[in-house]
């Protein structure tokens, strides 16, 4: 089987190139726990509850965005894919059925013509 790089097309790079691909590994610099922490000790309860509560608020529309926007993504990538592949199916048969097809017409009349 092939390798997935080799039907990268360069060209046809997404409009959004500062998101990072699904194979990315993006590592955590700290863990939430770590922050709050932080910020905890430095700062009044109720702004560290504010925080925290923003801080939920903010990864529930994270997990919403991507659930809603993934399977868009995914969709558009593939019916990119199922274009390029009819494309490439239609030019090989222009390249290699068509003139064959056209080979046999041409002998099968020509063996009607000498009968």
């Amino acid at each position: 089987m092939t390798d997935a790089s080799a039907f990268h097309d360069p060209e046809q790079e997404p409009e959004h190139e500062d998101l990072p691909m699904l194979t990315d590994v993006v590592e955590a610099t700290e863990s939430p726990a770590t922050v709050n922490a932080v910020l905890g000790a430095s700062m009044p309860l109720a702004l560290a509850e504010r925080i925290a509560e923003l801080d939920t608020c903010l990864r529930q529309q994270i997990e919403d965005w991507l659930n809603r926007e993934i399977p868009r993504l995914i969709w558009q990538e593939l019916d990119h894919v199922a274009e390029r592949v009819r494309s490439e199916a239609l030019a090989n048969l222009h390249d290699t059925l068509l003139p064959r097809l056209s080979a046999e017409i041409i002998a099968q009349l020509q063996d009607r013509d000498l009968r």
